[in-house]
């Protein structure tokens, strides 16, 4: 099912890919977003939140609503990966049934401006979740 301004309604024909035969990716229009008040403040200043979604959707550009994997499952983050060392992107690499993130600098200096290479995909995302877990076990999280 598919939400529509009348409620959810069903998927017809014009809602698959042709070529997969799968549900298309959309994004739906700021009206047709549900939203409502939060009972608490925002962490971050609401302006500041406001200028870095501006600067994420401008580097979105082409990319903005295309899954980054037909198989999600295949890349757990979903999301940018930085080295912790040089702060380049990383990027995803398969590596037969499994992957890994690449360091974009080492890869584009030949390890000449960066000494780090690659770190396992499972490891990355056992950290990412590790991260993401202790944030919200926090007291001052509540």
């Amino acid at each position: 099912m598919r939400l529509s301004p009348n409620g959810p309604r069903d998927l017809n024909d014009s809602d698959f890919d042709s070529y997969s035969n799968k549900p298309k990716v959309i994004r739906n229009s700021e009206s047709l977003h549900i939203t409502a008040p939060a009972h608490f403040d925002p962490i971050e200043d609401c302006a500041e939140h406001e200028r870095l979604i501006k600067i994420l959707d401008n580097r979105a550009g082409s990319q903005r609503g295309k899954p980054r994997s037909r198989n999600p499952a295949k890349n757990p983050l979903g999301c940018r990966v930085f080295d912790m060392n040089c702060g380049s992107t990383m990027y995803r690499v398969s590596q037969g049934k499994t992957f890994r993130y690449g360091c974009g600098l080492y890869m584009q200096s030949h390890g000449k401006q960066c000494a780090h290479n690659k770190v396992d995909g499972q490891v990355a995302t056992r950290f990412g979740l590790a991260c993401i877990r202790q944030k919200l076990v926090s007291p001052t999280a509540r």
